[in-house]
């Protein structure tokens, strides 16, 4: 079998390819010359949509806020949230307005809105029941209405019928717990006076040991109880964790970056119509 090495000469292969693209460089070339109109007349078009693009070009800010959820499903908050984000996707600035209660140019500052979950995901597609913050990601044009929609944000969460609903039932709930706890506390309490009383059990190692699982459950019924004091203190379905930031993305920044990719645009335009229009004159095409 004829080894595959043998035909292959690398001399030749460098030749070839310098000579290919040498030949794609001369057809670029012939291309511009040839035609030079049409770029020319394609530099104009794209640079009528280049200046309309770049005139409404406006220096805005992009802001994230976090929430963490006391009450409720966190996908709850994310159904209230993204009836704000379609609100802005469509430009319903008046809607927006009286939903949020803000002033109409508030409203109208917001260019887009996101609620989205600890890994960048929707957070009405979040069914998870993981207990973790949420966050919420503005673009405005005026970084001086973030307060306003802040505040906002939180009270339409807070304020909304069912959220007031259920914190009420929550918290109905929680105090049949809590006095359903304090009585088996004081049922223990009870229990130990008697059991010492009793037995007359001293503070001995062998005696603590006797009464160690009583003691333990009794732990367990006062920190649970606690820990629903803590819930009951809770007024509200939300807590906000960390309020709006602006970054800023000045105007002459996103001009020059614009400018760039017209500029790239057109120039991918310019060569590949020239070069296309002289390549089919040369293969004996009339144009």
């Amino acid at each position: 079998m004829e080894n595959i090495s043998d035909n292959f000469s690398l001399k030749l292969f460098i030749r070839d390819t310098i000579k290919f693209y040498f030949d794609g460089l001369k057809l670029v070339k012939n291309g511009l010359q040839y035609y030079w109109k049409y770029s020319l007349l394609l530099l104009v078009m794209v640079g009528v949509l280049s200046y309309y693009k770049l005139s409404k070009i406006e220096t805005y800010y992009t802001a994230k806020t976090s929430y963490t959820f006391n009450f409720l499903h966190k996908k709850v908050f994310g159904d209230l949230l993204y009836d704000i984000e379609l609100l802005c996707s469509n430009k319903e600035y008046q809607t927006l307005s009286t939903v949020l209660d803000i002033p109409l140019p508030a409203a109208q500052s917001i260019l887009t809105f996101q609620a989205k979950n600890i890994v960048n995901s929707p957070l009405h597609e979040d069914f998870t029941e993981r207990k973790v913050p949420f966050y919420i990601w503005v673009t405005i044009k005026h970084k001086e209405s973030l307060p306003v929609i802040q505040k906002a944000i939180t009270n339409y969460l807070v304020t909304s019928p069912f959220s007031i609903k259920s914190v009420q039932k929550k918290h109905q709930d929680l105090k049949k717990r809590l006095a359903l706890v304090n009585n088996e506390i004081q049922f223990l309490d009870s229990i130990k006076v008697q059991l010492l009383d009793t037995v007359k059990l001293t503070l001995s190692q062998e005696n603590m040991e006797k009464i160690a699982p009583l003691l333990d459950l009794h732990h367990t019924k006062v920190n649970l109880k606690t820990t629903l004091e803590e819930q009951l203190i809770q007024k509200e379905v939300v807590s906000l964790l960390k309020p709006f930031q602006a970054i800023k993305h000045a105007r002459a920044g996103l001009l020059t970056k614009a400018a760039l990719k017209y500029s790239i645009i057109y120039l991918f335009l310019s060569l590949s119509l020239t070069t296309v229009f002289y390549w089919y004159k040369q293969t004996s095409h009339e144009f």
